[in-house]
């Protein structure tokens, strides 16, 4: 599907801005043809037709709504009959007067295939504006514009919904999809879930499963968010361990998901729980798919990481396997309740005066700690590592998990491309968050000062001024200087400790960089 999407992409740029007639006849045709297996391999309730109000007769009785046309289905012209046969097949239909209700349209029920009727224009539009949606087209134009009464050769069309019923019956849609997406895919998320996927993940259904919720509603979600890309840092440490002590990370790249989708979950729950606005340079998953489908599709990777550690059931030693998953379910534990202690306190259920360092430090090292202790415990049990060594790799883990957190504060008042992705600098102000650098204000500044960024912070204001004028507290009070100061330290000190666990040359070549390369980052 990817190589027809970025076909009709190829198509489209080629096309000129005044493009004739039979360019545009052209181009339709080309992406029909590189189109229709993919859009055939789909469940039709994955698909939306669009038909044009012109297409009605002059006399139509039909009332409008707020999804177009309610057809009367009179039979005083071609509509109805158009309406019915995709509703036969399966397909959302819809008569709709122009292009805003289709935008409306599509961003409700989302479709992976748009089936549209209209002229050349109204095509050519379309187009442009969904080419790089990933969505796939089937596009009919008519035959004669004009406001009624307008003609179309529905027989393309028709054929189109035929084809796409007789394979429903005969077991053929199966079989392309076989052809066309592989064989049952041994991915956490796959590009969608069939009745096999969902066999295979859910046991054999007792009566009918329906492939569009968890399809629409886990895998597409998910990948969106999993395309945005990522540093990738908590399964570069699970790597650097296995090799400090001789392992080749390549055979255990899988297991490696665990964490990162694991990670990828959080931070959709936390986009929501922080009332955050953009991850990663896009609008946050709950804004674009709606709270109720963030929520589960952040819950759903909890458990879907740990599908690599199921299937390599005997292929691993039984009490290898078990320490892993206890380490899962511990490093998930951990970050709950240090997630507990960071919304408590934004939230204003303990005093601001009552949060000390010793409190704020042991929060990262479990919200954001707990992930990296987990990399680098579930490595060293790989690696075969003594058990003082695995809780070393751990402790060690979530003290850099805690600078990782103290430099994510500084970076929110200072780094230009950090704010970028999260769509504006000072978040953690408007979120009143309680960071090193409030508690080090709060603790050395004078009394006007701290009064001040207790209002601002109370305000969860998104006002820039106000925003700055939190962050000129914070700057004056030396707090950004201080919170990157004890960062470094608890690095430098993590290192130390470590140390006399792991072999010289590999702590020096890779462990060692790659920790300083938390104090450097930008993102």
């Amino acid at each position: 599907m990817k190589a027809a999407l970025e076909t009709s992409r190829e198509l489209f740029q080629q096309v000129p801005e005044d493009a004739s007639q039979a360019d545009a006849e052209r181009l339709f045709a080309q992406i029909n043809r590189a189109h229709r297996p993919h859009v055939l391999a789909l469940d039709p309730r994955e698909a939306a037709l669009f038909l044009p109000h012109c297409l009605k007769s002059r006399d139509c009785v039909g009332t409008n709504g707020e999804e177009g046309l309610r057809c009367a289905r009179c039979g005083r012209c071609a509509v109805a009959g158009l309406l019915e046969e995709a509703e036969a097949t399966g397909v959302q239909a819809f008569c709709v007067p122009g292009g805003s209700l289709v935008a409306k349209l599509v961003e409700k029920h989302r479709p992976r295939a748009l089936i549209g009727v209209a002229c050349q224009k109204e095509i050519l539009l379309a187009l442009k504006l969904l080419h790089n949606r990933g969505v796939l087209f089937q596009v009919f134009p008519l035959d004669r514009d004009g406001c009624f009464e307008t003609a179309l050769d529905a027989s393309p069309l028709r054929d189109l919904l035929t084809d796409w019923r007789e394979r429903q019956k005969s077991g053929g849609m199966e079989k392309m999809q076989e052809e066309l997406l592989g064989p049952a895919c041994d991915e956490p998320i796959p590009e969608r879930y069939d009745d096999r996927l969902l066999s295979r993940l859910c046991g054999e259904t007792a009566y009918a499963y329906d492939t569009v919720g968890p399809t629409r509603a886990i895998a597409e979600p998910v990948r969106d968010f999993l395309a945005r890309g990522g540093k990738g840092l908590r399964s570069r440490l699970f790597g650097i361990v296995l090799e400090a002590f001789g392992k080749d990370e390549n055979e255990y790249q899988d297991l490696m998901q665990i964490v990162e989708l694991s990670h990828n979950g959080t931070l959709i729950i936390d986009d929501i729980e922080d009332g955050s606005s953009h991850r990663r340079g896009k609008p946050c998953i709950h804004h674009i798919y709606g709270t109720d489908v963030a929520m589960n599709a952040g819950n759903a990777l909890y458990f879907l990481s740990l599908l690599p550690l199921l299937r390599r059931q005997g292929q691993l030693p039984e009490e290898r396997r078990s320490q892993i998953f206890e380490i899962y379910v511990q490093g998930m534990i951990r970050l709950h309740f240090g997630q507990s202690m960071d919304i408590a306190w934004h939230k204003g259920l303990l005093a601001l005066e009552k949060i000390t360092e010793e409190n704020y430090l042991q929060m990262c090292g479990l919200k954001t700690g707990a992930l990296y202790q987990m990399s680098a415990e579930m490595a060293g049990v790989l690696a075969e590592a003594e058990p003082a060594a695995v809780q070393e790799l751990g402790r060690f883990g979530s003290a850099i998990g805690t600078a990782y957190q103290i430099q994510d504060d500084v970076l929110d008042l200072q780094g230009e491309r950090f704010a970028a992705g999260k769509g504006g600098s000072g978040k953690d102000i408007t979120e009143g968050k309680v960071t090193l650098l409030v508690i080090h204000a709060l603790r050395r500044g004078g009394a006007q000062d701290r009064e001040r960024l207790k209002e601002i912070l109370a305000l969860h204001t998104t006002d820039p001024a106000l925003i700055q004028e939190g962050i000129s507290i914070l700057t004056d009070c030396g707090s950004i200087e201080f919170a990157s100061g004890r960062a470094r330290q608890i690095l430098d000190e993590a290192c130390d400790r470590v140390r006399p666990f792991l072999p010289e040359a590999p702590f020096e070549s890779r462990l060692r960089p790659f920790v300083c390369s938390f104090l450097t980052r930008d993102l």
